[in-house]
Order: structure tokens, then C-alpha cells, then sequence
């Protein structure tokens, strides 16, 4: 039989090898390869770390500084003092002023973007540290795809704006990050309890052996100790009266008692079970069991 088996396998194989998918496969799988490694290495080596040169129109006068200093310590993360690869592209801004009705201004700016001589222009407005304003901060690119810079100019922006507005007010700004610190709401569900009217009761581990042997002795049901435990909370409560008379009660037991054998060798008082030999009649059998 094994030899047959051998015999169809080794036919199956020689098939499958001899197929054009598999030759196919065969020549062409390096090829594949040498492509994916090729298109890995060029894109790893693809990444823009191009320098991010930028103009800042800061008309409230405060915040060019802050940013320049901002983007100084960007500069220093990015370019690695190990000698390992720049993965992120540096930012220069530079400042320029101009009104802001000043169109042909923004136009000589844009012409600047478009022959790639800076990568964007921003325009701070001058009322851009009143808590009320309304206005915005407006960042000008031909790279609407390319989110990164827009992104950190915001956050920077941001960061020093409400830092000066907390100054100017005279609030200190980490009593008001404690105070209004957010406490999380952990979303649970419903203790069994809750929802079907039941209680929780605790037993003890003489109550849950107890409970063991009465489910093995007394009812042919052979489970771990653990599984006992409703049992023995529901002998309790019978015990204290609080089950009613006659009422009809399902308690689920799960776990077989082979994967814990050796609480059923043991006495109530916990010491090892002597075995009792007995002969091998009926008789003897069922008066050692006391069913004589």
C-alpha cells in the first residue's frame, strides 16, 4: 500500500514539474525578485529630502522669530548626528514684507514658487494674536498634494500664538493645561448582576471540594474543582433558606474533572484516599459501596 502511495506521488510530482506553469514560474520567479529589490532600492532612495524654503509675511511683528526658532530645532532632529540617513526634508523660512492689499507683491512671490526658487509663501495677519480675530493665516503653493510643511506651519503657528495670548493675559499656561486636563470615560458594559436581577456571592474553597464530591457522588458528574463553584454557592444559599421551595434552578458546570484527578482522590479533610480491597464479586462490590 505504501508503495502505491510512493508510485502516485511521485507521478503527481514529475506532472507538476513538467508543466509550462511551473517552467514559467521557474525562469521567471528571479526575475520578479530582482525587480522588487530593484524598485525597493529606488524608492528608498527616492525620498524628497528636498530643503523646504519658504517665505513668512508676519504682520503681527511677534511670531517670525518663534518660527525661525521652531524650525532651527526641527533642523537638528532631522539630520542625523550619526551619520545615519536624512529621512525628512529641512525648513527655511524667510522673512519679506509687504501690505496686504499688495497683490503685485504676492505675484513677483508666486512667479518665485512657480520656478521653484522658494516652495511656499505664508502671510501672518496682524491681528493673528487677538483671541477674537477671525482672520486666517494664508500659506500659497503649487504643491496642493504636499502636506508635511502646511502642517508644521500650523502647529508652530499655533504652539507660540496661544503661548503669547496666555502671556498677555497674564495666565500661567501649565496651571491651565492641569486644570482643564480631560478625565477619560472607560466605556464597560453591565455587571451580569444589573441586567438579570441575579447577586454575586463568594465561596469558600471547603465549599467548592464539598460541592465537588456531591456532584461526583451524589449526582455522576465529574468536573474540576473550579466548576463546582456555582454549586456550592447555591448549596449555601439552600442552606440559609434563600433558595425557594421547590423552585427549579440551572447551574452550568463546565470543565471535566480528568484535567484536575486528583481532588477525587482525596478525603473532605483533604488526606489521600486509602483504596479498600475488596473480591471481585457483586456482592462484596455493593456492600463496599453501601448499596447492600
Amino acid at each position: 500500500m505504501k508503495n502505491k502511495a510512493l508510485i502516485v506521488a511521485l507521478s503527481e510530482f514529475t506532472t507538476l514539474v513538467r508543466s509550462k506553469g511551473f517552467l514559467v514560474g521557474l525562469v521567471l520567479m528571479p526575475v520578479f525578485m530582482a525587480i522588487a529589490f530593484g524598485m525597493q532600492r529606488f524608492t528608498r532612495n527616492a525620498t524628497d529630502i528636498n530643503d523646504r524654503i519658504f517665505v513668512v509675511v508676519d504682520r503681527s511683528g511677534a511670531l517670525f522669530g518663534p518660527l525661525k526658532a521652531a524650525a532651527d530645532d526641527w533642523n537638528r532632529a532631522t539630520v542625523p548626528a550619526t551619520g545615519d540617513t536624512q529621512t525628512q526634508p529641512r525648513y527655511f523660512p524667510t522673512e519679506a514684507t509687504f501690505g496686504s492689499g499688495d497683490d503685485e507683491a504676492r505675484a513677483r512671490l508666486s512667479d518665485r514658487v512657480r520656478r521653484g526658487e522658494i516652495f511656499a509663501f505664508v502671510e501672518i495677519p496682524a491681528d493673528a494674536l487677538n483671541p477674537d480675530t477671525k482672520s486666517t493665516v494664508s500659506y500659497h503653493s503649487n504643491h496642493p498634494g504636499y502636506r508635511p510643511l502646511p502642517s508644521w506651519i500650523a502647529t508652530a503657528l499655533n504652539r507660540e500664538i496661544v503661548s503669547q495670548r496666555f502671556r498677555t493675559a497674564s495666565i500661567d499656561r501649565a496651571v491651565v493645561v492641569r486644570l482643564t486636563r480631560r478625565v477619560e470615560v472607560s466605556e464597560l458594559g453591565l455587571l451580569a448582576r444589573d441586567s438579570s436581577g441575579g447577586l454575586i456571592e463568594a465561596v469558600t474553597d471547603e465549599e467548592i471540594l464539598a460541592a465537588h464530591r456531591v456532584l461526583s457522588a451524589e449526582v455522576g458528574i465529574f468536573v474540576e474543582p473550579a466548576s463546582a463553584s456555582g454549586v456550592a454557592g447555591l448549596l449555601r444559599l439552600s442552606d440559609e433558606g434563600r433558595v425557594p421551595a421547590g423552585a427549579r434552578i440551572v447551574v452550568t458546570v463546565t470543565g471535566h474533572g480528568l484535567k484536575d484527578p486528583q481532588w477525587a482522590l482525596r478525603t473532605p479533610d483533604g488526606g489521600d484516599v486509602v483504596p479498600v480491597r475488596i473480591s471481585s464479586d457483586v456482592v462484596s462490590i455493593a456492600t463496599a459501596l453501601g448499596l447492600d
